[in-house]
């Protein structure tokens, strides 16, 4: 359980139904992309989790929370969801954390192999 205000709650405002309905159809297609990049989250994301501030990720440390991707993901995105040395260390742990970064990963959810060669 993350101890952050739901996303929209600094934000309160009357819209109409014609508007809401919008607005959620874009969130939903954002949150869909953005869960095509958390590879460790399982289930995946659910909207109404998001919206009431319950959403949970047990594959990071909690000052890495999803709240923290959120914030941070488009600048997460301008970096390729590639870990690099120029990049802040928390954006680093993050990519790492929830598996953005296909060649290097801390996730505990991924599967990874290692083949040992027999020395001659």
């Amino acid at each position: 359980m993350s101890s952050h205000e739901p996303l929209n709650a600094a934000y309160p405002q009357t819209r109409t139904l014609e508007q809401a309905a919008k607005l959620h159809q874009i969130a939903a297609t954002n949150l869909a992309y953005i869960a095509t990049k958390l590879r460790c989250l399982k289930p995946p994301l659910d909207l109404g989790c998001v919206y009431l501030g319950n959403a949970a990720a047990s594959c990071a440390p909690a000052e890495l929370d999803l709240h923290y991707v959120f914030t941070h993901f488009d600048y997460i995105a301008r970096g390729g969801f590639v870990a690099h040395p120029s990049l802040p260390i928390e954006i680093n742990a993050a990519i790492f954390c929830y598996g953005m970064d296909a060649g290097h990963s801390f996730s505990m959810y991924l599967n990874h192999s290692r083949t040992t060669y027999p020395s001659a």
